[in-house]
């Protein structure tokens, strides 16, 4: 952009600028941004981002509260936020403007499934949409890691999965092991498999795609009287929990699902009955102790 241009800088050309740096830096929310940038330019694309003021910057953020969460609202300004900034290092403009303060957020969805939950949705499944489903609630992958899995990741000789670190969120590489629910799910999909596809997860010889499936699990949820299931990601969280509760490690169930720190536990209170139950335990025998000591 040649520099006589600047003073005329838009939001919409800002945003572009931003979107190539992004690209630059190989930032892996691209989609995202993207997503947020439809949202911005059709209400602020035209403004010249040197006029663009507080009040209108807040009127953009009620205008979106209208239609969209606080979490989505948020994350839509702290792109544009973060462009301004992109424009003011460069030199574009002199200074970004005053943004709104943050909406209050719901606190992260705590949803889980007991067993007979899974069951009653597996069952109302169409069969081409079951495998996934065994799969996420097996080995608390993301969805975006399920539905993306290719054959080349999978070593049948060795029965162990290798994600590509360039697909996971914390691009490490991560081992799942293809036994139990695993391996029947491997083994159904590699006979099922059509011949130069390279996904695992597959329908009438095509990918099957995240939204897609999400309009079909919704609806199985819904047939099976558990509507309060949303997605996936519930059986992120339950694969979790059962791991605990199964007397897994956490840092081996963290090395199963790709999380890196422990957080997903205090996040979601994931604690097994054997620790409370424990800690009922200890309380009960430190006060019989303590009784005696009185009595002395």
């Amino acid at each position: 952009m040649r520099r006589r241009d600047w003073p005329k800088l838009t939001v919409a050309e800002l945003l572009d600028e931003y979107m190539v740096d992004a690209q630059h830096r190989q930032l892996r929310a691209q989609d995202a941004i993207e997503r947020a940038t439809r949202k911005i330019l059709p209400v602020l694309g035209a403004e010249v981002a040197r006029t663009l003021d507080p009040r209108k910057l807040m009127d953009f953020q009620k205008s979106l509260r209208r239609e969209f969460s606080a979490a989505t609202v948020n994350y839509s300004l702290s792109i544009l936020r973060a462009s301004f900034r992109h424009a003011a290092r460069m030199g574009m403009i002199q200074y970004a403007p005053e943004f709104p303060r943050k909406l209050r957020e719901n606190p992260p969805r705590q949803g889980f499934l007991e067993h007979s939950d899974y069951v009653a949705i597996l069952a109302e499944l169409p069969e081409w949409a079951r495998d996934p489903f065994t799969f996420a609630y097996a080995s608390a992958w993301r969805r975006s890691e399920i539905f993306t899995l290719r054959w080349t990741e999978v070593d049948m000789p060795g029965r162990v999965i290798r994600l590509d670190p360039g697909r996971s969120k914390t691009e490490s590489s991560r081992v799942l092991p293809i036994r139990g629910e695993i391996a029947g799910v491997i083994k159904r999909c590699a006979a099922a498999r059509v011949v130069n596809l390279e996904w695992v997860f597959t329908r009438e010889g095509r990918q099957i795609k995240a939204l897609n499936y999400q309009k079909h699990f919704k609806l199985a949820c819904q047939i099976a009287g558990r509507p309060n299931v949303i997605g996936l990601h519930d059986c992120r969280r339950t694969a979790i929990r059962n791991f605990v509760r199964a007397g897994v490690p956490e840092r081996v169930a963290m090395a199963i699902s790709g999380h890196r720190t422990r957080a997903v536990f205090e996040r979601y209170n994931i604690v097994s009955e054997d620790e409370l139950g424990g800690a009922i335990d200890k309380l009960d025998a430190y006060l019989e102790e303590k009784a005696k000591k009185e009595e002395e």
